[in-house]
């Protein structure tokens, strides 16, 4: 994000504050928010909640890896739904509703 979205009041969007937390903003537009963040109660404690949702979501363990006969499984139901897709003369109903999958 490359420009500054801020609202009536002068807040930056939350999103623009996520931004920050991630570092993705450019360094002027980091600078000037971290300013209004200093001054700023409101804002300063969303970008301290994004912080630790950012802290307690690295925290997380890993998944489990998905078991081999499951994703077996799981590849062939793709296959085969992708073949009965591509045949030609099949499922010419333009009203997928009925089809589960």
């Amino acid at each position: 994000m490359t420009s500054s979205t801020t609202d009536r009041a002068g807040h930056p969007d939350v999103a623009e504050i996520s931004d920050l937390a991630e570092g993705l903003l450019p360094t002027t537009r980091t600078t000037d928010i971290r300013r209004h963040l200093e001054g700023c109660d409101l804002c300063a404690d969303v970008y301290a909640s994004l912080e630790e949702i950012q802290e307690l979501l690295g925290a997380l363990p890993e998944p489990e890896r998905m078991p081999d006969d499951v994703a077996e499984r799981i590849d062939a139901a793709l296959a085969a739904e992708a073949a009965l897709d591509a045949t030609p003369g099949e499922n010419t109903s333009s009203d997928d509703s009925a089809r589960v999958s």
